[in-house]
């Protein structure tokens, strides 16, 4: 049996299932994030967040879950075409618009 010892971690990066994993990592923190934030909202009765920076935090959040969304299970960079790359990028705008 062969073992490969991957010094660096970006070369796991080839694999797909690793990209998966780190995507599915990425999107439970970005779920996470604003539920927390909520909740400390609530809890503190806002008197450490205002409602705009929660918003503003919710937008945030939002925005990089497309990212994700879209580079890691959509693999938005990886096509040879860029007129996908580019109309898939438009509809996700659309939606969060």
């Amino acid at each position: 049996m062969y073992f490969y010892l991957r010094v660096s971690f970006w070369s796991t990066m080839n694999n797909p299932m690793h990209r998966y994993i780190i995507g599915f990592m990425l999107s439970l923190a970005l779920t996470a994030i604003p539920l927390l934030l909520l909740w400390w909202y609530v809890g503190a009765h806002s008197q450490y967040l205002s409602r705009d920076m929660l918003y503003a935090a919710f937008v945030l959040c939002a925005v990089a879950q497309m990212w994700v969304q879209l580079y890691f299970f959509l693999h938005l960079g990886q096509e040879a075409t860029p007129r996908w790359r580019s109309m898939a990028l438009y509809f996700a705008l659309v939606v969060v618009v």
